[in-house]
């Protein structure tokens, strides 16, 4: 007697999602990773810092402060907030997050979130001072350019997080390639392995899987896609898939190497 036919899993079923969001959150996890605990991150972000502070203490001791609101304020605020970041940067740089004691990790964020709240409010305090002052530029150019300076770079902190979501979701595909040129034990599939892979027409009664993970768009009737032995579900367009293993020879959903 024939076994029934089973149905294939619906658009919502696990099966399809996890197919959708495993490269996803594989890119994501890396980036977020290489970002935080990146030694050349960290020293950019030291430079950074330094930079800053030596401006602050230069303009501070070498110039006049004699102005009409206490912009010489805001820049001690914004100068010791510097400080303790280049000093948690240097801990972290020091010593790795990973490695890091528990007491220790759990003080650098207390540090650092007393940090961004006295940012905040010294970023609140110095728009209304030098926005306040009408005569500052007249009596101390150099500390008036200087506090200008930091409320811009305030401004584009504290609108980082949401560039960065966006760069995140629009250049994904383009990260991931990156991602893939970045692991040194990657190794490119052969022509032969390549050719070797089975290709179909897409038929949206037949294939379960209904978007291509690598290029993140839907399948549409008839397209041409390769299917990968390791998983019925994993399959991607041609041009995408042929792309990746030129690349890296494992399957780009569960990472199993191509035979």
């Amino acid at each position: 007697m024939d076994q029934p036919q089973q149905e294939p899993p619906s658009e919502s079923s696990p099966l399809v999602t996890d197919n959708r969001t495993a490269i996803r959150n594989s890119a994501l996890q890396a980036v977020l990773q290489l970002s935080d605990h990146s030694r050349v991150y960290l020293a950019i972000k030291f430079l950074i810092s330094l930079g800053k502070i030596t401006a602050c203490l230069l303009i501070l001791f070498l110039t006049s402060t004699d102005v009409e609101k206490p912009l010489d304020t805001f820049i001690y605020i914004m100068l010791s907030i510097e400080c303790v970041y280049a000093l948690v940067t240097v801990v972290n740089f020091s010593i790795p997050p990973a490695e890091q004691h528990f007491r220790l990790k759990r003080t650098i964020s207390l540090f650092e979130y007393l940090a961004l709240l006295t940012y905040i409010t010294g970023h609140i305090l110095g728009n209304i001072w030098f926005y306040s002052c009408d005569s500052c530029f007249d009596d101390a150019r150099e500390l008036t350019i200087l506090s200008l300076v930091l409320i811009v770079l305030g401004y584009i902190y504290m609108c980082m997080p949401c560039l960065l979501c966006c760069c995140i979701c629009l250049c994904l595909p383009v990260l991931i390639i990156a991602l893939m040129y970045a692991n040194p034990g990657q190794h490119p599939a052969t022509e032969e392995q390549i050719s070797k892979l089975k290709v179909a027409s897409f038929n949206s009664t037949e294939h379960i899987n209904k978007e291509c993970v690598i290029c993140f768009a839907a399948f549409e009737e008839n397209d041409e896609i390769m299917i990968l032995n390791c998983d019925v579900r994993h399959s991607f367009h041609s041009v995408c898939l042929k792309k990746w293993l030129r690349i890296n020879n494992t399957c780009p959903i569960c990472r199993k190497p191509l035979e």
